[in-house]
């Protein structure tokens, strides 16, 4: 899991050549997750509604979470 803020639930997974990250808000407010962990070559496989992503930064609603995938 990485550290982030209290109500961020952010932790990454890698298997063979694939990496996620899974993004969970659990806030009643929109919230912002950004750095390094956001990959650029990313694939979004799971996202609640209302996510916004870009660059590296990862916008959450209230109760939003994502998950991207990475082939590298």
């Amino acid at each position: 899991m990485l550290n982030t803020k209290d109500h961020l639930y952010v932790y990454k997974r890698e298997f063979e050549n694939k990496k996620a990250l899974i993004v969970c808000n659990f806030s009643s407010k929109e919230d912002i997750f950004d750095g390094e962990e956001v990959m650029h070559d990313r694939e979004v496989v799971l996202q609640t509604e209302g996510i916004e992503i870009e660059n590296q930064t990862i916008t959450l609603p209230p109760y939003g979470a994502c998950v991207l995938l990475s082939n590298g």
